[in-house]
């Protein structure tokens, strides 16, 4: 692995604290997952760091997802404090989020970086606030008919 220079390496973080900023206030404004901007600057980044190219969307993608969980926590503890959390959901679906992770772990180990390039670019599009409403539309349906 090459060893860069002080200047590039500030120069890098100063272009990741961008990207950190522009993929937060997407996230905000637009309701868009802030990988769909993260990932593909890793996956730049780690181009320039001499990261083998058949790593560096493994990597890119791993990255991005293990932001997710100190988020979830610190998310669902702030929710949690309002008393906004629906805990009988969480433990009847905790065995199927464990299902999907073990699910998605085996299928990213499987799949060559630009089948999980595409792959990740699918998922993103689709997880927008329209495509979520409607889940949350159909689920509350559903509750409607059991009643």
């Amino acid at each position: 692995m090459p060893s860069l220079p002080f200047s590039e390496l500030a120069g890098l973080a100063l272009a990741l604290a961008a990207v950190g900023c522009l993929s937060g206030f997407l996230a905000g404004l637009l309701g868009i997952g802030g990988g769909i901007v993260v990932v593909p600057a890793l996956y730049f980044v780690l181009s320039a760091f001499g990261i083998a190219p058949e790593l560096q969307p493994h990597v890119a993608v791993g990255t991005s997802l293990a932001t997710i969980i100190p988020t979830s926590i610190l998310s669902m503890r702030t929710h949690s404090a309002k008393g906004a959390v629906d805990t009988d959901l969480l433990r009847r679906w905790a065995v199927w989020i464990a299902v999907g992770v073990l699910a998605g772990i085996a299928i990213a180990a499987s799949v060559k970086g630009l089948g999980l390039r595409r792959r990740h670019q699918t998922v993103e599009v689709a997880d927008t606030p329209e495509i979520r409403g409607m889940i949350y539309v159909a689920n509350h349906m559903l509750k409607v008919e059991r009643s």
